[in-house]
């Protein structure tokens, strides 16, 4: 492999990441099996990730409940909304919502938790 510019480099992981994503394979049995290290998977994963959320503007919420009444549903790629429930209610926020109206959901959700 000769000299590879970084975006290069970028491209060339990021096709191996969704390569070992497709392949349903053990992690490290994909990576001896492309002469890949597995702390590099690992790396390049996250990355991928990260630039998939940040080029969505979606804002990652994890855990926002206090309690066991109050959950969120994160979306799996390609589904086109969040949604949060709190008790017997349901709040479904479009995947193309501004920063601003999911920053006001979650802070009302937060005063209901």
């Amino acid at each position: 492999m000769g000299i590879q510019t970084r975006e290069e480099l970028r491209e060339l992981r990021l096709i191996q990441v969704r390569e070992f994503e497709e392949s349903g394979l053990p992690a490290q049995q994909w990576c001896d099996e492309n002469d890949l290290r597995l702390p590099t998977l690992r790396y390049w994963k996250a990355r991928a990730k990260q630039e998939s959320a940040s080029a969505s503007g979606f804002v990652d919420i994890t855990a926002i409940s206090a309690n066991d009444s109050c959950t969120a549903i994160i979306p799996l790629a390609g589904s086109g909304t969040i949604t949060v429930r709190i008790k017997e209610f349901s709040i479904d926020v479009g995947m193309r919502a501004d920063v601003a109206t999911l920053k006001n959901v979650l802070s009302a959700v937060r005063q209901l938790c």
